[in-house]
């Protein structure tokens, strides 16, 4: 094994796939990054059993080998070095690295050690766009529960009908919806979970593709890949059944507000502060006579705010609380101009909607008050 590369893609290579090295494992092996000279690239791979990152890097290739290295130390080394071309060799189980001004050698571990890695897939289930990708996972992974108790709410729904996917995260709180085209045409009623994370790196990673991006699903081995010419990331899906999300969706509404994102983002902000040691919790005071909403806060040993802003109201006056860590987390992940909010009252849910993007929608749990 005889390679050289720049120090620039080698950067830019691990640093996809180190996202996937296990930081907690009883096995060692998964601590390490994979390496594989082959003809013109450098295949690098790591996997922590639940996602596996690929990708491949141009070189120039003398002699075809692989071998694993620590992949913390090995990344933080070729981090440090001078961009240039860098040499790199095996000799036995170590791996002989040269630089302009620097010369080391990494202990390894033979690649046979290493889980087998996914192969592109010619037989996909359907193809998007990359940037279509990353702005629709954006819009709903951050909506997907932390805590691991169900895991299937640590997961984004994907749903298939023909041309059209739906991805959908919720975690009991809050619910994100997108619709977005696919490519070609899926059998209607193909619906499956992905762990949020590895969707958030997998969006990220296909952002920069050239070319679509092709979801394969290996239901033997009960997972799902993301490909480009670039890389592949695959991942386990999750097993269980999805909440039937729709019955939280309202049919209808008492009142409708639009307003603009920077009006709702500023006074949210502003109430979030007083709102810390209250259990985060703000009102949103909808005033159909006076086309305004007042958003406010109040906590006994701090102080109270209130912020008013114009809106475009119609139906009832409506006074309702949400807790701010949802709402402004729904905001850092949404770009729009204008939104359009709409309740059927301060006990039903609240619902988020971009004016200019129709095929999204969030929703907010309202907090009960006590008077």
């Amino acid at each position: 094994m005889k390679f050289i590369y720049l120090q620039q893609n080698l950067k830019e290579g691990l640093a996809k796939v180190t996202k996937a090295v296990a930081t907690r494992t009883t096995l060692p092996i998964l601590s390490n990054v994979y390496i594989s000279a082959e003809a013109g690239s450098l295949k690098l791979a790591a996997s922590n059993m639940e996602t596996t990152i690929v990708t491949w890097v141009g070189a120039k290739v003398e002699e075809e080998g692989q071998i694993t290295v620590p992949a913390k130390l090995f990344s933080e080394f070729i981090n440090s070095l001078r961009e240039g071309t860098v040499n790199g060799e095996k000799d036995g189980n170590n791996l002989k690295i040269v630089a302009e001004n620097a010369k080391s050698t990494f202990n390894g571990t033979t690649a046979d050690e290493f889980p087998s890695l996914p192969l592109f897939q010619e037989s996909t289930l359907f193809q998007l766009n990359p940037e279509v990708f990353e702005d629709s996972v954006k819009k709903v992974a951050f909506a997907s529960a932390i805590d691991d108790s169900r895991p299937v709410l640590t997961g984004v729904l994907f749903s298939v009908d023909k041309d059209k996917a739906f991805m959908v995260g919720v975690d009991g709180f809050r619910l994100s919806e997108v619709k977005f085209n696919i490519e070609n045409t899926v059998e209607s009623g193909t619906k499956f979970i992905v762990p949020a994370k590895t969707l958030i790196d997998a969006s990220k990673l296909m952002a920069s593709s050239t070319e679509v991006v092709s979801v394969a699903l290996l239901q033997e081995k009960n997972q799902i890949l993301f490909q480009s010419s670039e890389q592949i990331v695959s991942s386990r899906l999750i097993d269980g059944e999805f909440p039937d999300y729709k019955q939280i969706i309202p049919d209808n509404h008492k009142t409708t507000a639009k307003f603009t994102y920077d009006d709702f983002q500023n006074a949210v902000k502003l109430a979030s502060i007083f709102a810390k040691d209250s259990a985060n919790i703000i009102k949103m005071m909808i005033d159909v006579k006076n086309q305004e909403i007042v958003i406010s806060s109040n906590t006994a040993d701090i102080g109270e705010n209130e912020t008013k802003f114009k809106a475009e109201i119609k139906g009832e006056d409506l006074e309702v609380a949400f807790n701010s860590r949802y709402v402004i987390e729904m905001l850092n992940n949404i770009t729009t101009e204008e939104f359009l909010f709409e309740s059927e009252g301060p006990i039903n849910p609240g619902v988020f909607k971009p004016v200019d993007q129709k095929n999204f929608l969030h929703i907010v749990m309202p907090v009960r008050l006590n008077s």
